[in-house]
């Protein structure tokens, strides 16, 4: 099902993924580059992926941008039977579309019982009037590892076993391995989500959970650790940093603004001039999460309260 709504959604590219992609923007472009150097190296020589074919003679060039491991890992089979550069990003952006709904579609199941619920939120989560203008922007479309996150801690609460804390771990560390961006935001998701549901572990016994935490953050960094060592080297050698100073925040109108054709040509036009980035997730979705906060049933259930935590804080965050 989501892989029919992903092809959907971005058609036509489905009709020829070799040959057509946006690359328009120079983030385009540098983004297929990075997808099929990781795919390529990745079946090669692997001890050699951060050791990029670009700045010779430099070393671990691929860390002077987004690296995006797991994107290269979906685009490996497509490089490694001589496909493109081309083709092996577009077929891990339709992965990246499909498996987003498919994840979120599986946690509201989980939560809910309902596959009506599911279908909606997979379809909600996976492609809305933010993510489908971002195809230049692999490293936003593949947040499927959130739905992990959410549904591990979820179950680290309830059951306080050491297994759903490694799950957690490995959950943040995929996600991270997507995107340095990723792995900031979902640092933050777990901070909210953790500090929103401090009442119903802390009552519980709260220094067990505490440890489950820190087993679950000790997983990440062993996962994660060679991928941000290069990051930590290049650092060292070459000084690049970049600062919380050097970020523009956000304002209402990111939150307003998108460039989805519809959207744009009817009411967003005025706020995209004025914004930093397209935030804008889309008039259903916001409908129905209006819908879903008047449903007293929603409001006293933890699950709901966490994901509105994170959605609020996060928000507050990028201002």
């Amino acid at each position: 099902m989501f892989v029919t709504l992903a092809v959907v959604h971005t058609w036509p590219l489905a009709a020829a993924p070799a040959h057509w992609s946006r690359v328009d923007p120079g983030d385009g472009a540098l983004n297929v580059w990075t997808v099929g150097w990781v795919a390529h190296t990745l079946a090669h020589h692997p001890t050699q992926l951060f050791n990029a074919n670009i700045f010779y003679p430099e070393r671990l060039t691929l860390a002077y941008s987004e690296a995006m491991l797991v994107q290269g890992v979906f685009a490996l089979p497509v490089m490694a039977l001589g496909g493109s550069a081309v083709l092996a990003y577009n077929v891990s952006l339709l992965a990246g579309f499909a498996l987003t709904g498919w994840a979120f579609c599986l946690l509201a199941y989980r939560w809910t019982g309902k596959w009506s619920a599911g279908y909606v939120a997979g379809s909600l989560a996976a492609f809305n009037a933010h993510s489908l203008v971002q195809f230049t922007h692999m490293q936003f479309l593949h947040p499927e590892f959130i739905a992990l996150m959410l549904f591990a801690l979820d179950r680290l609460m309830q059951t306080r076993r050491t297994r759903d804390a490694v799950m957690l771990g490995v959950g943040f560390a995929l996600q991270g391995l997507t995107s340095v961006y990723m792995l900031v935001f979902a640092a933050w998701t777990m901070i909210f989500a953790v500090v929103s549901r401090i009442r119903e572990w802390w009552r519980d016994g709260g220094m067990p959970m505490v440890a489950r935490l820190v087993t679950s953050a000790a997983v990440a960094a062993l996962v994660m650790a060679p991928y941000l060592f290069a990051y930590v080297r290049v650092h060292e050698a070459m000084g690049f940093v970049r600062t919380v100073g050097e970020e523009e925040p956000a304002s209402i109108s990111n939150y307003l603004a998108t460039t989805s054709r519809l959207h744009y040509a009817w009411w967003s036009q005025p706020f995209v001039d004025d914004a930093t980035s397209n935030t804008f997730p889309g008039i259903v979705a916001l409908l129905l999460v209006l819908l879903a906060w008047c449903d007293r049933r929603n409001t006293s259930d933890a699950r709901f309260r966490m994901v509105m935590a994170v959605a609020a804080g996060c928000a507050l965050v990028s201002v």
